[in-house]
């Protein structure tokens, strides 16, 4: 299997090309639930296109049918779904915990301004797969979204996503797993379809942020 874009060869089942970043249509591998896949080591194409790929599955799976302050796990959501309706990457990689971009960037030997160059292709990436939205609900449509249900993420599946934090010197003290309800509504405010999903959070000092480990799975 190669990519359709730089030619690279790709493992069975890869989502993004960790060369180029570019989405390769494959699935992402299903996941146990409650339980947080173990991590890898970061390639910064690869993580830039987990972010993203959020973003994408929360666009596909619709078109396809604290104390002291800090940002909540629901705030987290919340920023996610601004980023993916503005199609902002950096706001999406902002909600990434501090220190996995430096890390993925060094083992990448990737500067400044190749990462620069990465996230506005993801952007246009992304704007590419909202504006598939209008086929499906018209000009103007709107979508929402709703956290149903939260599971802490406790015992040996949270020691062992400490310990692959740790490997890139960043603490976390909690995890969860939470089930999304979205739906995509027309102009009119009228239900077009609806989906549900799930992600990962981990919580970094005071704020909550979004889990690369979990994201389709190919860290």
């Amino acid at each position: 299997m190669f990519c359709g874009k730089c030619g690279a060869k790709l493992e069975e089942g890869v989502t993004f090309c960790p060369q180029c970043g570019t989405p390769t249509g494959a699935a992402p591998a299903a996941e146990t639930a409650g339980t947080a896949p173990a991590a890898k080591k970061p390639n910064l194409p690869v993580l830039i296109g987990a972010v993203v790929l959020v973003a994408v599955i929360v666009v596909s799976l619709l078109f396809a049918v604290g104390p002291l302050g800090g940002r909540s796990a629901e705030k987290t959501i919340d920023q996610l779904f601004e980023s993916v309706l503005n199609a902002d990457t950096r706001g999406l990689m902002s909600l990434v915990p501090d220190g996995m971009v430096e890390a993925a960037m060094e083992e990448s030997d990737m500067d400044e301004d190749e990462y620069e160059e990465q996230l506005d292709g993801m952007d246009e990436q992304l704007e590419s797969s909202l504006s598939m939205m209008e086929a499906l609900a018209g000009e103007d449509w709107t979508m929402t979204h709703e956290i149903v249900s939260t599971e802490n993420i406790t015992g040996e599946d949270l020691a062992d996503l400490k310990d692959d934090y740790e490997e890139y010197n960043v603490k976390i003290s909690a995890a969860k797993k939470l089930k999304l309800h979205i739906t995509l509504l027309d102009s009119e405010g009228e239900e077009v379809d609806d989906s549900s999903t799930e992600m990962y959070v981990v919580k970094c000092g005071r704020d909550w942020c979004l889990d690369v480990n979990s994201m389709g799975n190919i860290f």
